[in-house]
């Protein structure tokens, strides 16, 4: 698929519409490898062609790949949206509770992780995220999505003092998460003693219970 490939190279592009293209899924899986290493285009309609929960399924896991730490923080930030005013519904995805169910976990991700805080304007406890770097910006999203996923059901319990971490905590708290498992004692130790996390040697601080360099850009 000659326009999966050309995605993969742009710098420019915002706004795709590829809506009644006949874009079956498999059409669909290879625009969503693509995507992940886009980081320019925000929208793309799909309206109007052959997919099904299949295609919808590996759009989801193109924003919020689950598989693990990693694939999590290499999934897309810069999508805000996968289709328009339009209903993605037709034959092949049917409005079933299932589907509906789906297009509410992919609109959530879209809404709470990339819209919102790609949104010039938008701020946490901590700091706007105007003046931030793209890279920055998409650091942010992907250790929401992140914590999102690790934190599950304790989330809302413990996303006010997470969300307002600054950005440098964040992969030191997700090791922790991660290697121990014990929600309550990391958001003790970060609502009480901050200063703590801070500290790193050599440049380095711990994503998934080991220590990685971390890009200071």
């Amino acid at each position: 698929m000659a326009i999966a490939s050309a995605l993969e190279q742009n710098s420019s592009l915002e706004k795709l519409d590829l809506s009644h293209c006949d874009i079956d899924d498999d059409g669909v899986q290879k625009l969503a490898h693509s995507l992940k290493s886009n980081s320019k285009l925000k929208y793309l309609y799909l309206e109007g062609n052959y997919i099904s929960s299949v295609g919808v399924h590996n759009l989801l896991k193109c924003v919020y790949n689950t598989s693990s730490m990693q694939s999590l923080w290499e999934s897309n930030h810069t999508l805000r949206a996968f289709y328009g005013q339009r209903s993605i519904y037709s034959p092949s995805f049917p409005e079933t509770a299932a589907n509906r169910q789906l297009l509410q976990q992919l609109g959530e991700i879209l809404a709470t992780c990339n819209r919102r805080y790609s949104t010039p304007g938008c701020s946490t406890a901590s700091n706007a995220l105007t003046n931030n770097t793209p890279y920055k910006i998409n650091a942010r999203i992907a250790a929401c999505k992140i914590l999102r996923h690790y934190l599950r059901e304790k989330m809302l319990e413990y996303w006010e003092c997470v969300e307002s971490m600054e950005e440098k905590l964040v992969p030191n708290v997700i090791g922790w998460l991660v290697r121990y498992g014990d929600v309550g004692v990391i958001y003790g130790v970060v609502r009480d003693m901050p200063w703590l996390l801070e500290k790193k040697a050599d440049g380095k601080a711990l994503r998934g219970g080991n220590p990685v360099l971390v890009d200071e850009k």
